[in-house]
């Protein structure tokens, strides 16, 4: 795929793992970002650690277009992921979770929710 839109338009869920908050922004809601061609229904899943403020604000932009959110930081680093050892601390929708856990329980171990959006971030 040559774009994020690109992306957006040809997949219904996304898991990102980004550097930084603003990385984040610009992938999910920027102007050429996910957001701009995603389809309602679809689901974006941030394991990125970044700003609650942000995790929040995006969250509440996919929400008005119809699309879930789920932040889900990760614990382990480079050697569990390269074991599949993972944990998520995953913050979002109880229903959203139980849909997509099975994502992250594919990369990972242990795949908790510890609440509404930002409490993932909160519990790293």
């Amino acid at each position: 795929m040559a774009s994020v839109e690109e992306v957006g338009r040809d997949c219904n869920v996304i898991l990102l793992s980004l550097p930084n908050s603003s990385a984040v922004k610009a992938v999910v809601v920027g102007s050429r970002g996910l957001s701009s061609s995603m389809k309602r229904g679809g689901v974006v899943i941030d394991t990125s650690t970044t700003e609650i403020a942000a995790e929040i604000e995006i969250a509440a932009r996919l929400k008005e277009m119809g699309i879930d959110f789920l932040e889900a930081p990760v614990s382990g680093g480079e050697e569990a992921a390269a074991k599949g050892t993972l944990s998520f601390m995953v913050g979002g929708d109880e229903t959203v979770f139980e849909t997509y856990k099975e994502y992250l329980a594919a990369l990972g171990t242990s795949v908790i929710r510890t609440g509404s959006i930002s409490m993932g971030q909160v519990a790293v």
